[in-house]
């Protein structure tokens, strides 16, 4: 149960916050009070953190801290809960049904892939754009590009 409670709370939040309404309606900043955050850096956890996200970054980490009052603000709890940075898959496909495997690599902590066959850059970059604009749920795409598979190709039909 607890693995369940560590996911990427953060990048949730974030994702949850700013999904399904129009800009105006939007909170402008994001709040999390009394969650733990893991920061990946060897250091401690910091336990009770408030944690104030604008503009879909996290502007401040309050230890112990009240986060301020701001405008059109949005507030989590996040008592028992853990933030962790998001996660990076380094080897993906994108091109398998991205309704189901963006949201779902989302869900699970994952904000940024990269793309490992990139031959159809042209789809890979339009999934990009649709989540740079907030039309598909998705993490942040990186793409290699086509498949370099030398003069006797081991994928001869997915070569340049």
């Amino acid at each position: 149960m607890r693995s369940r409670r560590f996911g990427a709370l953060a990048a949730l939040a974030v994702l949850a916050a700013s999904c399904g309404a129009p800009p105006s309606a939007r909170p402008s900043a994001l709040v999390i009070r009394n969650v733990t955050v893991i920061d990946g850096t060897d250091g401690p956890p910091i336990v009770g953190a408030t944690v104030v996200i604008e503009g879909g970054r996290i502007s401040r980490i309050d230890r112990e801290g009240s986060g301020g009052a701001l405008p059109r603000t949005r507030t989590v709890d996040g008592t028992g809960k853990f933030l962790i940075p998001g996660l990076w898959d380094m080897h993906v496909h994108t091109s398998y049904d991205r309704g189901f495997t963006m949201p779902l690599l989302i869900a699970n902590g994952v904000t940024g892939v990269r793309e490992m066959f990139g031959r159809d850059v042209t789809s890979i970059l339009g999934t990009r754009r649709e989540i740079e604009s907030g039309r598909l749920l998705g993490p942040r795409i990186v793409t290699a590009g086509p498949i370099v598979d030398g003069p006797s190709p081991a994928w001869p039909a997915r070569s340049p």
